[in-house]
């Protein structure tokens, strides 16, 4: 057992929890799924000069002001990593998803992190931190110490991300078959009444959601970009939505009504809490 001063120094050496275990990176960085179209923008877009990611529509103006200089940040660790522009937001999108539904607060070290994580992943814990090492380990050295000087990876939301990285590479047609074969499975998490269950089989669905749905090419049948601009309507009253119930979420997990008041009050707050959670993910 290492005495009080061995303690010390391996604490002050100690990396973020999202490098812990992780052996040197390799020489190759990861690139994108074979026969994958790279049209001209994302050739652009993923070039030495890097690329510019966007706030996601529903974080409030002020906040997405104050978060740019981050954001810009990862843009420039990601783009170093060979991550595509496309993953990249898909990241971003999904670091939102994540912030909102995990019910962690401030800034937490490693211990901390663990901790949360253990009681968020509970027996998927060491699966899911393992492919948190993964990723980062093919990401490289560079990626890791962004991680590490950022604090970011001791962020529960980012490491939620890293840990379901493969799945912003999945091909469309893969994401529609693993999206029905979660929603067709009544015994799946996604439908577990425990939020620890859920909320991970959440955030995984809204991946896959976005990767399913996204259009395949631009519309420019007249006819069609009518059809496209009532549907861009329709989108936007849904991530109206989307977001008031987000928020509505974010305030029923802080105010403890899932497990505190009377059966008939936490009865209430679980249906309400499962009602918002239908609405984030549609």
């Amino acid at each position: 057992m290492a005495n009080e001063t061995e303690r010390q120094q391996q604490d002050q050496q100690a990396p973020d929890i999202a490098e812990q275990q992780t052996p040197p990176a390799p020489e190759t960085q990861p690139r994108p799924e074979a026969g994958a179209a790279v049209s001209e923008e994302e050739q652009h877009q993923t070039s030495e000069a890097g690329y510019q990611l966007n706030v996601p529509a529903d974080v409030p103006a002020v906040t997405a002001e104050e978060q740019r200089p981050a954001l810009d940040e990862f843009a420039a660790a990601a783009s170093a990593a060979g991550i595509e522009h496309p993953v990249a937001q898909a990241m971003v999108e999904a670091f939102v998803d994540a912030d909102s539904a995990m019910d962690y607060r401030g800034d937490l070290d490693a211990d901390g992190a663990e901790a949360y994580l253990r009681s968020h992943w509970r027996e998927k814990f060491t699966e899911k931190i393992a492919s948190v090492h993964k990723t980062v380990k093919a990401l490289g050295p560079a990626f890791a110490e962004y991680l590490d000087r950022s604090n970011l990876g001791n962020s529960p939301a980012v490491l939620q991300v890293l840990a379901d990285f493969g799945l912003f590479r999945m091909a469309k047609a893969e994401a529609q078959a693993e999206l029905q074969k979660i929603k067709g499975d009544f015994k799946s998490d996604y439908f577990s009444q425990d939020h620890w269950r859920r909320i991970p089989a959440v955030l995984k669905v809204k991946i896959l959601s976005r990767i399913a749905h996204a259009e395949d090419a631009p519309v420019t049948d007249p006819r069609a970009r009518a059809m496209s601009a009532s549907e861009n309507s329709r989108l936007a009253s849904a991530v109206k939505s989307q977001a008031d119930a987000r928020k509505e979420a974010s305030e029923l997990l802080r105010s403890g009504k899932l497990e505190k008041g009377t059966e008939a009050e936490r009865t209430a707050a679980r249906q309400r809490w499962h009602h918002l959670l239908a609405v984030i993910t549609k």
